[in-house]
């Protein structure tokens, strides 16, 4: 994983810095780091699931396939529609492309298209194939997908967490009617003018991950309003493309005129495809699909206004279908995929976050979640602000992350880092939620999906933190469930709504958690603490500092290749002029100090 610049702050240390630190001490105990940690994709102590496991039934009216295309890995389940159940799945993970930018994230999408091939074989390994008559299609959201003429790719797709469209992403937002964020498609596809004008002369199509996907399965391009919300150019009062950014940026060539309707087939598997992936060459139609969250909504059972959902995968996103238009600027405005809207607080930095630490000490998830167990609420003080690749809630694509806190021997307590990292990166989401909770969706009851949901202790934070019952399903890829729910219900003849409302998905038992008052005291407190470290911290300050220091720190002799270097004399003065800044910001910082830790949290 591609991490920011270390930054050194007076308050703490980098991430990256400090789980070095730790890498050595462990190492230095003899532990062997890599050899017998798990490597498949399933975290936090669950079975691995995948290559065909299957379930087989005897007798079934039909079977729909349904794919999530996400950042880290593809998922393919199977759904029974007589036993409402997934009866096999499959999967296969991926990384993002390697890149020596920390603001850079990218994906082939042809490898998409041979990971959905090997997941959708393996899913489909354990069941009658002729039985199958449909597929839905869920996919990370805003990744730009550039086309040419020939409907050939024309270079890597952005992704969501790609942020060097920043720039872009402030001038769009000065003239949309919803916030903008560098996460958005519209942006990346300025970016691509400003920055690439070969590759943007050859633009001539535009699609979303899932719509790609679909054109690939079908030959059609289209989009549906959920994931098409995510691209930065819908005015989502009249759930239309805004014709005042379409036309000023000259968009409006590259996207569909009219959306796909939520409750119909776009078409028919080619039959072509339909050989490369083991199925029948006729009989099976492919449905809308949307956006993973829009879809994860979906297999949750999320289509009742305030039935909340929260995701803790690479991303954390807490959403919930509403009837109404939400408006903030931490709260993402998107439709869902039944016709409503669906608000939504994402965070660009989880599970990676104590994933980060688990790796760091060599530990499996059993192990190190029972030390952090044994840690109390708050950490001791221990605050880690989980900014990893920088973050979107609130928009700081210049961020990184810190640990602020550290006393003698602390980095010896893998349990205490890694409480403190999954505190921080639910804080993280609960700071967003709180803008919600003000416009008055408050959630009593909150479905966790996605790996982090199989943490028993993450399930614990969640509940008290939200002072909300928290619970799991029997079915934990959710994203791809609900594209299979969207498909078979298209296929029964019933509205997406009314299938999901009749067979709701199934909690898994034992895994229900009811928040505890002291609990919930306690870990609040720790939140007000990590949100004062938090807003200390001026990050394109330190973003900037960094980029001056690099830009100085450099040999005598360098200046001979690059012409617009200043003289080796000149950085010498910069230096100490930014020596002096440094030492009047260290003034200034200690006139606000930190709050003072309370005895409750020591």
């Amino acid at each position: 994983m591609a991490l920011h610049r270390r930054h050194i702050h007076p308050f703490g240390v980098s991430l990256g810095a400090f789980f070095a630190i730790c890498t050595l001490y462990v190492t230095y105990r003899g532990v062997i780091l890599g050899e017998g940690v798990m490597q498949r994709s399933v975290t936090f102590g669950g079975v691995p699931r995948g290559g065909g496991r299957g379930r087989r039934c005897s007798a079934v009216r039909a079977l729909y396939i349904g794919v999530d295309v996400g950042t880290q890995s593809c998922k393919a389940v199977v759904y029974n529609t007589d036993t409402k159940s997934v009866v096999c799945d499959g999967s296969r993970k991926y990384d993002i492309l390697p890149s020596d930018d920390p603001y850079t994230k990218e994906q082939d999408p042809e490898m998409w298209k041979k990971m959905v091939t090997e997941s959708i074989r393996d899913a489909i390994s354990c069941v009658e194939r002729t039985q199958i008559k449909g597929i839905g299609v869920s996919g990370q959201q805003h990744g730009f997908v550039p086309l040419d003429k020939d409907d050939n790719v024309i270079r890597p797709c952005k992704l969501w967490c790609d942020s060097v469209s920043f720039k872009e992403a402030e001038e769009m937002d000065k003239i949309s009617k919803m916030k903008i964020l560098p996460a958005y498609t519209a942006t990346k596809m300025l970016w691509m003018k400003n920055n690439e004008p070969e590759n943007y002369e050859k633009l001539a199509s535009c699609l979303l991950p899932h719509d790609y996907i679909n054109h690939w399965l079908t030959g059609i391009k289209a989009m549906e309003r959920g994931d098409a919300s995510g691209v930065g150019l819908m005015d989502m009062e009249t759930k239309e493309w805004d014709q005042n950014l379409v036309m000023r940026y000259d968009f409006a060539k590259f996207l569909p005129k009219r959306f796909q309707d939520p409750d119909h087939f776009i078409g028919p598997l080619k039959p072509q495809v339909a050989r490369e992936l083991g199925l029948p060459e006729e009989g099976i139609f492919v449905s809308p699909g949307s956006g993973d969250n829009m879809m994860a909504a979906l297999g949750a059972g999320s289509v009742e206004d305030g039935k909340f959902v929260a995701s803790l995968g690479t991303s954390g996103t807490i959403f919930c279908s509403h009837s109404k238009l939400i408006v903030d600027d931490l709260v993402s405005s998107f439709c869902d995929s039944l016709g409503g809207y669906l608000p939504l607080v994402c965070t660009q930095n989880c599970a990676q976050v104590p994933e980060e630490v688990r790796k760091c000490f060599g530990l499996d998830w059993e192990e190190i979640t029972s030390l952090a167990e044994a840690e109390n609420t708050g950490c001791g003080g221990l605050v880690v602000v989980p900014y990893l690749t920088g973050e979107r809630t609130p928009n700081e694509p210049k961020s990184n992350g810190v640990i602020y806190g550290l006393r003698p021997e602390m980095h010896k307590r893998p349990g205490l880092l890694y409480r403190a990292a999954l505190e921080g990166a639910t804080f993280s989401i609960f700071e967003g939620y709180l803008r919600m909770a003000k416009k008055g969706l408050e959630a009593t009851d909150l479905k966790l999906v996605g790996g982090g949901a199989k943490n028993r202790l993450w399930r614990r934070i969640f509940a008290d933190l939200f002072n909300a019952h928290v619970s799991t399903l029997s079915e934990s890829e959710s994203a791809a469930l609900g594209a299979a729910f969207q498909a078979a219900a298209i296929g029964e003849g019933q509205s997406v709504r009314d299938y999901i409302r009749e067979n709701p998905p199934k909690t898994r038992e034992g895994e229900s958690v009811y928040p505890n008052p002291a609990g919930t005291e306690a870990i609040r407190k720790a939140y007000m603490r990590w949100k004062s470290v938090r807003d200390t911290m001026q990050w394109d300050n330190l973003a900037n500092q960094a980029e001056s220091i690099s830009r100085m720190g450099v040999q005598e002799g360098d200046e001979e290749k690059d012409p617009d270097w200043p003289s080796y004399d000149d950085r010498l003065l910069n230096l100490q002029k930014f020596i002096e800044e440094l030492e009047n910001q260290s003034s200034q910082t200690s006139q606000s100090p930190l709050p003072v830790l309370p005895e409750t949290l020591g």
